[in-house]
């Protein structure tokens, strides 16, 4: 009977000292973003945004659809096959990460200049909980 008690209380003192000092997950950085070569993302590295099913289009681009609107241009996918589009750029909000992470505040850029004066970067802005964006 001792025994088998003393077994229990070494079981259960193993198990809190092993739950004590083992790293925390949540302290970890997330993954990487992996390109389509299992790559991680760079943060300032063109890349092509291409469909994930083959056949179905090609890249992103800037377009005018509505000549009532010409002021940001509209993000569309390319209905051409293969096209590859524009190359965007990527970067983390936080300086010191020099890849993209799963989960992360990042700035997307656009490449080149519009007609439009304004930002080709979409990018963090504040967050209105009470308006919900």
């Amino acid at each position: 009977m001792e025994v088998t008690s003393l077994l229990k209380i070494l079981s259960f003192l193993l198990l809190c000292f092993t739950a004590k000092h083992r790293p925390s997950l949540a302290n970890a950085a997330p993954a990487a973003v992996l390109d389509s070569s299992g790559k991680e993302l760079q943060k300032g590295v063109h890349y092509h945004i291409m469909p994930a099913i083959r056949d179905s289009g090609g890249g992103i681009g800037m377009a005018i659809t509505h000549q009532s609107k010409r002021c940001p241009p509209d993000i569309i996918q390319k209905d051409l096959d293969g096209t590859s589009g524009i190359p965007l750029t990527f970067w983390p909000v936080n300086p010191n990460d020099t890849v993209v992470r799963l989960s992360s505040d990042l700035n997307i850029k656009f490449p080149g200049v519009t007609l439009c004066f304004q930002s080709t970067v979409w990018k963090l802005d504040s967050y209105d909980p009470f308006l919900g964006h």
